[in-house]
C-alpha cells in the first residue's frame, strides 16, 4: 500500500464541519507541527476512508489543520478500504490508548499506534517526540508535598 496525494480540500471530519474554525486543538503541538512542515521533516501520511463526497479523516486532524493554516493545499494520505464505520475499532482503540498514556502523564506512548503504522508502511521509524506541557492541580501538588514531608518525618 502506498500513500496518495490528496487536496484538502476534499478531505473532511465526521467531528468538526470546518477543521480549521470549528476546533481548537492544541496550539503547541500545531505550532510543532507547522515547524515539522517548514523544515521539510518527516510526518507520516494521515490515514482517510473515500466516500461519495471525498475523504473522511480516520487519523490526522492536527497535520490537516497545520498544513491548512500554512496555506498548503494538499497533504500525503492513506485511503484505507472500507467506510468509516468500518474503521471504528481503530479509532476506539485508539482513543483508549490515549486515555490509558493520559493517566501515566505518556510514560509510556502507546497512543499514536496508527502513526506508527503509516511511518512503517513508507518504511520510516517515526516517534511523535511533542512533549505537551502538563497542568497539575493544587490538589495533587499538595499530596505529592504532603508525601514527601511524611517520609522524611519517618
Amino acid at each position: 500500500m502506498k500513500p496518495v496525494l490528496l487536496k484538502l480540500s476534499e478531505i473532511r471530519s465526521h467531528w468538526h464541519d470546518n477543521i480549521q474554525e470549528g476546533w481548537q486543538p492544541e496550539q503547541g503541538y500545531i505550532d510543532y507541527l507547522e515547524d515539522k512542515i517548514k523544515n521539510n521533516e518527516y510526518l507520516p501520511p494521515i490515514i482517510v476512508v473515500a466516500e461519495t463526497s471525498g475523504y473522511v479523516v480516520v487519523n490526522g486532524h492536527h497535520r490537516i489543520y497545520a498544513q491548512l493554516r500554512l496555506g498548503n493545499k494538499h497533504i500525503k494520505a492513506f485511503v484505507l478500504d472500507g467506510t468509516f464505520k468500518d474503521t471504528e475499532p481503530l479509532r476506539r482503540a485508539e482513543g483508549l490508548l490515549k486515555e490509558y498514556d493520559g493517566r501515566t502523564k505518556y510514560k509510556y506512548k502507546f497512543c499514536g499506534y496508527l502513526d506508527r503504522w503509516a511511518a512503517a508502511a513508507e518504511n520510516h521509524g517515526f516517534v511523535n517526540k511533542y512533549r505537551s506541557v502538563y497542568r497539575i492541580s493544587v490538589f495533587s501538588v499538595l499530596q505529592r508535598l504532603i508525601k514527601v514531608i511524611s517520609n522524611r518525618k519517618r
